[in-house]
């Protein structure tokens, strides 16, 4: 939120991962250096950080939030960046795919499944995820941007920035 104030034009992507895939990423998130986390954590925070994505989708609208499905990048690159860069106003060049060669910050998990494996199946918090997902795919980034989505957004970060800094 603080950097749509500083920069009021400023463009957002949302790139948005399977509930499924993050989780099994997040349980795995120790060989990319970072802390691992159960199913039901990396559920919850996958909510959350999708919760809070199509809320800021609600307050700023379609002219300034383009929602990406990761499976894209993998399936058709091209297409995609084709679709950013028009979301941009800037000009497509094949170069701008030079970066998807190399993979970064990987848990080692395959991309290519949506598979849930039934240990992390039967997971009410995932079964949650799972069907926020499907909402949010069934709806477009809306058109208009809404105030009331907006100060509610505002009031989500503040709440966040005083958990996390304000202790």
């Amino acid at each position: 939120l603080p950097i749509s104030q500083v920069f009021p034009q400023a463009k957002f992507i949302h790139n948005m991962r399977h509930p499924a895939d993050v989780v099994l990423s997040l349980q795995h998130f120790d060989a990319a250096g970072a802390t691992s986390a159960e199913v039901t954590e990396a559920s919850s925070i996958w909510i959350q950080h999708t919760q809070n994505a199509l809320l800021a989708e609600r307050a700023f609208g379609s002219a300034r939030i383009f929602r990406v499905r990761y499976e894209q990048i993998e399936n058709d690159p091209e297409a995609l960046m084709q679709e950013i860069l028009a979301f941009l106003d800037e000009p497509y060049s094949a170069d701008c795919l030079l970066p998807l060669e190399t993979r970064v910050n990987s848990s080692r998990v395959g991309t290519e499944t949506t598979d849930i494996p039934s240990s992390i199946e039967a997971c009410a918090q995932l079964q949650q995820a799972l069907n926020l997902y499907a909402d949010a795919l069934a709806d477009a980034v809306p058109i208009e941007k809404n105030s009331a989505a907006l100060e509610q957004l505002k009031a989500t970060f503040e709440s966040h920035w005083r958990a996390t800094f304000c202790r």
